[in-house]
């Protein structure tokens, strides 16, 4: 698949209810592919972008389940009570899915808490991530680059 492939980006435009949708133009942040190998897992967090695109390239034997809370805040209403409570796993609105290789997961990740259970098993969970926006020509500023990235180009 075409990072850039026009149709796909039409596809996730009309998924995602927006007009037109337009490829990052940051060259670090603009795809991504993370393994995580037995024992490790994503951490709860939001998204900087209003919604998030995954591909699941491969599954692990067990684990590593996506676990999220969908609209857990907003741009009005940060919700800490509501995010302190899924934290401690008092939050019976969260859900777990166990996605397969292959699985094109597109949700709001903004307001979406979102997180993986612990691999286990020796083969890797690996997963690839799309950054798209509503708006052309966007970019991580240096200072970001170096915070997510460790380098800036």
């Amino acid at each position: 698949m075409d990072y850039e492939w026009p149709p796909f980006m039409v596809f996730l435009a009309a998924t995602m209810e927006l007009p037109s949708l337009y490829a990052m133009l940051d060259p670090l942040a603009r795809v991504n592919v993370m393994a995580y190998r037995e024992g490790e897992q994503l951490n709860w967090h939001f998204d900087r972008s209003e919604y998030t695109t995954t591909l699941l390239l491969q599954a692990p034997q067990e684990g590593g389940e996506f676990i999220y809370r969908s609209n857990l805040r907003s741009e009005r209403d940060p919700n800490y009570d509501g995010v302190a409570k899924l934290l401690r796993g008092e939050d019976p609105e969260a859900k777990s899915l166990k996605l397969s290789a292959g699985t094109l997961n597109v949700f709001k990740g903004k307001n979406t808490a979102h997180c993986t259970s612990p691999v286990k098993g020796p083969r890797e969970r690996i997963i690839a991530v799309f950054s798209y926006y509503p708006r052309p020509g966007v970019r991580f500023t240096r200072e970001e680059q170096m915070g997510f990235y460790g380098r800036a180009v």
